[in-house]
């Protein structure tokens, strides 16, 4: 392997690995950096496989799989959380909604579960409406605090064995490309030099 091909071998799974990683987090509001780094991580793997200079396939199989992991983080969020959420009963003290784009809304909440009070809870926009003041309502929260509460009905464990099976799918094209033969693409022919003309051997 070529000094060339170890250095972006480690950056391709070093992207893949932040992909991952950087999922779940993308997913909540409270860590919005982490959309950057999943979209910089997604774009930067095929990349990698593509300076390596691989044959064709190679590359389609990359594409292949980094759009796949990008559309299959969305289930990152609610995996965490069907792994270190824990549900808890909880009164809506109040409520508002605020819009983060023309389309993008958000509700904040004020929620008091049990002896401990949470203000200015955030659920994403495809949450369902809690409830009004006064309400009774269940809400799953991180048990680390490090993303955002999800309603129950959000919850899904897809994520568990989706994204691993994807990262080991990525891992194998990465391993591919560092072991596999190096494309050789054609010499250029220099701007304005002129083709040969053939020689005619009935002449000679």
């Amino acid at each position: 392997m070529t000094r060339r091909r170890r250095v972006w071998t480690v950056v391709a799974v070093v992207a893949v690995l932040g992909e991952v990683a950087a999922a779940p987090f993308a997913g909540s509001s409270t860590f919005p950096p982490a959309v950057a780094v999943l979209i910089f991580a997604g774009f930067l793997f095929p990349v990698s496989v593509i300076v390596m200079k691989v044959p064709g396939r190679v590359i389609a199989a990359a594409l292949g799989i980094a759009l796949s992991l990008l559309m299959a983080c969305g289930t990152a969020h609610p995996a965490w959380m069907s792994v270190f959420g824990e549900q808890v009963e909880c009164t809506v003290l109040g409520s508002h909604m605020e819009r983060t784009s023309k389309y993008g809304k958000e509700w904040h909440y004020s929620l008091q579960c049990g002896d401990r009070r949470h203000d200015s809870v955030v659920l994403t926009s495809n949450e369902t409406y809690v409830g009004d003041p006064g309400d009774r309502t269940v809400v799953v929260f991180d048990r680390h605090e490090l993303v955002a509460p999800l309603r129950p009905e959000n919850m899904t464990s897809v994520g568990l064995w989706l994204l691993p099976l994807l990262l080991v799918g990525a891992l194998g094209i990465i391993a591919w490309a560092a072991t596999g033969p190096v494309r050789i693409d054609p010499p250029r022919r220099p701007r304005g030099k002129p083709e040969p003309e053939p020689v005619d051997q009935e002449f000679l």
